[in-house]
């Protein structure tokens, strides 16, 4: 009666990782990959303008880091700045703590990427932004237009 037990246990285990190993399959149809016609244009990226403060952090000798890490801070979002240029690169690494304009081509973050890459094009130091105008402070204290105490 045991060895009939442990043959159904058996079955009923080779059944049931039979049905879910079969929901895995892909069918063949599904495989294929379409080349795109040769008629279809394939859009440009287009040039794209941010204004925020530079954060670069120095290469990291001991994890093997060649380049400075250069990120644009757009407050709710950050950007990865990747400059081609040597030129350019060092002029962006002064710029450090700044408010900068960087125009260049925006590459949205591929899959195990943490943000959004910006190939810079273009990049100058912007305007500071305007002091907002507080009224002036006073010693005297604020007149009231509180009524007369009464007995």
């Amino acid at each position: 009666m045991r060895k009939l037990f442990g043959l159904l246990v058996a079955v009923c285990f080779v059944l049931t990782a039979g049905v879910s190993f079969s929901q895995d399959a892909v069918p063949a149809a599904a495989t294929e990959v379409v080349a795109p016609a040769a008629t279809e244009e394939v859009a440009a990226p287009a040039m794209a303008e941010f204004t925020g403060v530079l954060e670069v952090t120095p290469a990291d000798v001991e994890n093997n880091e060649t380049a400075a890490t250069i990120i644009l801070d757009l407050g709710e979002k950050a950007l990865k700045l990747v400059i081609a240029d040597a030129a350019k690169l060092a002029e962006i690494e002064k710029a450090n703590g700044k408010n900068v304009t960087v125009k260049g081509t925006l590459v949205p973050a591929a899959e195990g990427e943490l943000m959004d890459t910006l190939q810079v094009a273009e990049c100058v130091e912007a305007a500071a932004p305007a002091a907002t105008d507080a009224p002036a402070a006073t010693d005297a204290p604020a007149a009231t237009d509180a009524p007369a105490a009464t007995e």
